[in-house]
C-alpha cells in the first residue's frame, strides 16, 4: 500500500483544525463536510492515513554522521555536539508530536458517532491506537515524561489545556496500553493494495522495542529486574506470534531492502514509481549522483567491527587493511563499498565497472574518480533499479522493523535473565544468516559466555547488523553508552592512492590483481571532538513550548530543570 498525504487528507484534516478557516469564504456546498467522514470508510481511511504521512520513517540518510558509524565529504568535522551547534541549548531538539496526537484522539472520539460497522471502526481505531503509541514513544525517548492527553482539547479553557509533565512510568503504561488496544483491534495482516499497513504484528513488535528501552540504562540505570522480565515476555512473545505469521530471517542479506514485502520485513513504509518515490543522492558517490553526495561514507572503524568469514574479530595489530576486503562474510559485502567492490548501482552495472575509490597520480596531484573522505561507501539499502537520471525517483521500500530487530531484542533481554542459552542461540542465527562459518564448536565465532561478555556481543551484533539504519543513535543513548564510545572519538578512513608508474585498475578487474599497485594510508576524518554531556539523554523541552505552557517543568539536568524523567 502506497499510503499518501494527499490533498484529500489535507482537506480533511482541515475540517478539524482552525487552521484552514477563512471567515470571509462562503459554504462550498460540494465540499466534504467533517459528519460525513465517520460515515464514509474511504474518507475515514484517508484521514487515517495522514498518521502515516506524520509518523512512519522513511529511508535515512545522514544520521551514521551523528555517531561513529560514517563520515563524509560535506560533513566539515565531527560535531561538537549532536546537533552542530558548539553547545546545546534547550531548542535543539524539538519533537513535539501534539498536533498529530491532537489529529488521533480526535478520530478515536468522534468516530464512534459515525455509521460505519464494527469492524471497520476496528480497524480504523486499532491503527489510531497503534500511531498514538508510536507518537508518545518518540517523545518519551527523548524527554521522559510528558503531558498525557488522550483526548480532545478545547481552545477556550486556556488553564485547562497548560498540564504538567506525567512520570515517565505514567506515559510507558499508556504507550503499552495503546499498543494492545491496538494489537486486539488490528488483523493479523493486510492484502493486495493495504500491504504496508500496521498490523498485530508491527503492534506486538513495536510494543517488544518500547519495553527493551524502558529496561534499559537509559531509563534503568539502577536495573531493576522486573523491566527486563517485562521486556523478556514481551519480546518472546512478539518472536513467537511473528513466527507464527511466517516471518523469519530473510537468507539473502542483501536482499531485505529490494525484496518487497520478505519474510523479514515487519513494519514497512512502501515506496514505489512513480506515485511515492523519494531522493536517494546524498549517498551515492559522486559520479552517480547530483545535488548531494557524502553521506552515510562507513568509517573504518565501522568497517573494522565486521567479523571475517569464521566469525573471528578484525585484528589491527595483525592484519591489514590493503586487504579488508578479504574472507568477511556476506553481510560485509552488503553493507560496504570499498575500493575493488562488486557492482551494487545500476550505474555501475550499466557501465560494467567495479566501485573505485583510489585517488590516481594526474599532473603532480592526487585525485580520483570516486571521492570519499573514508574510501567507503554504503551499499545497504541502494536502490538497484535507480540510475543517476533517477535519484529524485528511488521506490524501494523502507523496512522500519524487521525480525532480526525482534529476534535480538528478545536475546538481549534472555541474557539479563540469566536465559544464557537462549540468548547465544539468537547470537548464532544472526551469525549463520550472516555467512559465518559455525566452526568446530558450532559457535560462529561467538566466544562470550558470561552475562557481560553475552551483552557486550549484543552491542556488537546490534552495531554491525543494523549499521546505517538510523539505529545507532537511539541505541547509544538507549545503552547510556553515548558519552562513552563518541567523547573523545577521532574517526578514521584509508586514503588509498595510485603508487606511481603502477597501472590503475578500471572496469570488472578483479581488485586482488592490483593490490601491490596502491599505497594505503590510514586517515583522520573530523577535526573537532563529541561533546556528549550527561544531560543529553534526556533533552530539554525546548523554550517554546515552556512559554506557551507554564505548568511544563524543565528536565533535570538543564536551567532550571526539576523534573525527574527517570520517575
Amino acid at each position: 500500500m502506497k499510503i499518501k498525504f494527499n490533498s484529500i487528507v489535507i482537506g480533511i484534516i482541515c475540517l478539524f483544525t482552525l487552521g484552514c478557516v477563512d471567515v470571509l469564504d462562503k459554504e462550498n456546498l460540494t465540499a466534504i463536510k467533517a459528519s460525513d467522514v465517520w460515515n464514509d470508510f474511504p474518507l475515514a481511511e484517508a484521514y487515517v492515513n495522514g498518521f502515516y504521512a506524520d509518523l512512519m520513517p522513511g529511508m535515512p540518510t545522514g544520521s551514521g554522521n551523528y555517531t561513529d558509524e560514517a563520515s563524509g565529504l560535506n560533513y566539515a568535522g565531527l560535531f561538537a555536539n549532536p546537533y552542530g551547534y558548539g553547545t546545546a541549548g534547550i531548542n535543539d531538539y524539538d519533537d513535539w508530536q501534539y498536533g498529530t496526537i491532537r489529529s488521533i484522539n480526535l478520530m478515536l472520539q468522534q468516530i464512534e458517532s459515525g455509521s460505519l460497522s464494527e469492524a471497520e471502526k476496528n480497524q480504523l481505531n486499532g491503527q489510531g491506537y497503534f500511531w498514538r503509541a508510536w507518537a508518545y514513544f518518540r517523545m518519551v525517548k527523548a524527554y521522559g515524561g510528558v503531558p498525557i492527553i488522550t483526548d480532545v482539547q478545547g481552545y477556550e479553557n486556556a488553564e485547562a489545556i497548560q498540564l504538567k509533565r506525567s512520570p515517565t512510568s505514567e506515559c510507558i503504561e499508556l504507550i503499552v496500553k495503546d499498543l494492545d488496544t491496538a494489537f486486539d483491534m488490528l488483523p493479523e495482516s493486510w492484502a493486495n493494495a493495504n500491504a504496508g499497513r500496521i498490523d498485530k504484528s508491527v503492534a506486538i513488535s513495536f510494543k517488544a522495542r518500547v519495553l527493551l528501552f524502558y529496561a534499559s540504562p537509559q531509563f534503568n540505570p539502577e536495573n531493576i529486574n522486573s523491566r527486563w522480565a517485562n521486556a523478556y515476555r514481551a519480546a518472546k512473545l512478539a518472536k513467537e506470534f511473528c513466527e507464527g505469521q511466517g516471518k523469519k530471517l530473510y537468507a539473502d542479506f542483501g536482499g531485505i531492502w529490494n525484496e518487497e514485502l520478505n519474510e523479514e520485513v515487519i513494519m514497512v513504509n512502501r515506496f514505489n514509481f512513480p506515485g511515492s518515490t523519494y531522493y536517494i543522492g546524498c549517498p551515492r558517490p559522486l559520479l552517480y549522483s547530483f545535488n548531494c553526495t557524502g553521506h552515510d561514507q562507513p568509517t573504518l572503524e565501522l568497517v573494522d567491527k565486521f567479523p571475517l568469514v569464521d566469525g573471528s574479530p578484525w585484528d589491527n595489530s595483525i592484519m591489514s587493511h590493503d586487504t579488508l576486503h578479504r574472507h568477511r562474510s556476506k553481510r560485509f559485502y552488503a553493507t560496504i563499498g570499498y575500493n575493488g567492490a562488486a557492482p551494487y548501482l545500476k550505474d555501475m552495472f550499466e557501465q560494467n565497472s567495479n566501485l573505485w575509490t583510489y585517488k590516481t597520480i594526474s599532473k603532480g596531484a592526487m585525485d580520483g574518480p570516486l571521492p570519499t573522505s573514508t574510501s567507503f561507501y554504503r551499499v545497504k539499502a541502494m536502490d538497484r533499479d535507480v540510475n543517476l537520471d533517477g535519484v529524485y525517483s528511488a521506490g524501494m521500500d523502507w523496512p522500519e522493523i524487521r525480525f532480526a530487530e525482534v529476534l535480538m531484542t528478545y536475546g538481549e533481554t534472555a541474557n539479563e535473565l540469566d536465559n544464557t542459552e537462549e540468548a547465544l542461540q539468537v547470537l548464532y542465527k544472526i551469525r549463520e544468516r550472516a555467512g559465518i562459518l559455525p566452526g568446530n564448536n558450532n559457535r560462529f565465532g561467538i566466544t562470550a559466555n558470561t552475562k557481560d561478555e553475552i551483552r557486550l556481543a549484543f552491542e556488537n551484533e546490534n552495531l554491525i547488523e543494523f549499521a546505517l539504519e538510523n539505529k545507532r543513535f537511539d541505541q547509544l543513548r538507549r545503552l547510556r553508552k553515548w558519552d562513552v564510545v563518541l567523547n573523545g572519538l577521532q574517526k578514521h578512513g584509508l586514503k588509498i592512492s595510485q603508487k606511481e608508474g603502477a597501472a590503475g585498475p578500471s572496469g570488472l578487474v578483479d581488485i586482488d590483481d592490483y593490490i601491490n599497485n596502491f599505497n594505503v594510508e590510514k586517515v583522520e576524518v573530523g577535526t573537532q571532538a563529541f561533546n556528549v554531556r550527561p544531560e543529553y539523554y534526556f533533552f530539554a523541552i525546548p523554550k517554546r513550548h515552556l512559554d506557551q505552557n507554564p505548568n511544563l517543568e524543565q528536565t533535570k539536568g538543564w536551567p532550571a530543570g526539576t523534573f525527574d524523567p527517570l520517575l
